[in-house]
């Protein structure tokens, strides 16, 4: 029989003391096989790892975790690199950055974009400063991603014509990607049809070199 547990001054036994009886009990039931752990060798692994936590000591678990986190990606190739834009561009909802420029006033807006036969597609105020900047001059800069998974598009504006004008694919296709339909927010709505000239698309340091993709509008 196991010797008597240490009790608490109150009368009444401690949690761990509570625990490690029970861990006893289940060992008494259930003796160890071979290539099998006992319970109290768990108990005893997971209070050490608790322990190390505490103590501010990394455990295994956590140095595979880093080790898996640090190991550094290899540069992608113009394929992947292609179809990540691509991806990318695809995605419902898809957010950019639009960089515009009336003479020496530069302007940044984020819009929602529709990706619709290789053109890039915008909504927005007729009035707004990036329409009026965008037909004025015919060119906008683009930005999606984060800071360390960019694609910069250079494009040139193909169409801009009112929403209640439209052709259905880019009305209908727009309102489909975009999760919203500029035609029900009034007349004063028009699309940007802009086409691509030239695609980058970087993740470090290490993909600046061959980061374009596009030139002239033709992939690479």
């Amino acid at each position: 029989m196991p010797a008597a547990l240490p009790v608490a001054r109150s009368g009444r036994r401690s949690r761990n003391a509570t625990q490690s009886a029970g861990v006893m009990r289940s060992a008494e039931r259930c003796p160890a096989q071979p290539g099998r752990r006992s319970a109290g060798a768990l108990l005893s692994r997971a209070g050490q790892a608790r322990g190390a936590e505490r103590n501010g000591a990394p455990t295994p678990a956590r140095l595979r975790h880093d080790a898996r986190m640090s190991a550094p990606e290899p540069p992608r190739d113009r394929p992947r690199r292609i179809a990540d834009t691509i991806a990318k561009l695809e995605a419902p909802v898809a957010d950019a950055w639009v960089a515009t420029a009336a003479g020496d006033v530069p302007y940044l807006v984020p819009l929602t974009l529709a990706w619709l036969r290789e053109r890039v597609v915008l909504a927005t105020e007729g009035g707004s400063r990036t329409a009026r900047a965008v037909t004025g001059t015919g060119a906008a800069r683009l930005g999606l991603g984060g800071t360390r998974d960019v694609v910069m598009i250079d494009a040139v504006l193909e169409s801009a014509v009112p929403v209640a004008e439209a052709p259905a694919w880019v009305a209908q296709g727009y309102a489909e990607r975009a999760d919203w339909d500029p035609r029900k927010a009034g007349d004063g709505y028009v699309f940007l049809v802009l086409r691509p000239e030239r695609i980058q698309a970087w993740r470090e340091a290490d993909e600046i070199s061959g980061r374009t993709i596009m030139r002239a509008g033709r992939w690479l």
